[in-house]
């Protein structure tokens, strides 16, 4: 995908894009702070896009392509996208 990096050579604390598929989605239902988290892999590693106030997300599923963009950051060892911009690839 044009403009995308390789989750492995992703920078955190920056802006960026990158394209992967879903392997595990995880709902937290927590009362009042409820979030959907995806894990994305692209072959050179791995990303929870973690989108808040959202129990799921129409036409995220296994196996889905995406490519999403926003700023890495990382929580207890966790590489992570916190309400990342989502776009469904072909």
């Amino acid at each position: 995908i044009e403009g995308s990096v390789r989750i492995a050579d992703a920078p955190l604390r920056q802006p960026v894009k990158i394209a992967g598929v879903i392997r595990r989605i995880t709902v937290l239902p927590m009362e009042g702070k409820e979030a959907l988290q995806a894990l994305i892999s692209d072959g050179t590693g791995e990303v929870t896009a973690l989108f808040m106030g959202r129990r799921g997300i129409g036409g995220l599923s296994l196996g889905t392509r995406v490519v999403v963009e926003g700023v890495l950051g990382e929580h207890r060892g966790e590489i992570r996208l916190v309400n990342p911009r989502l776009e469904f690839a072909g």
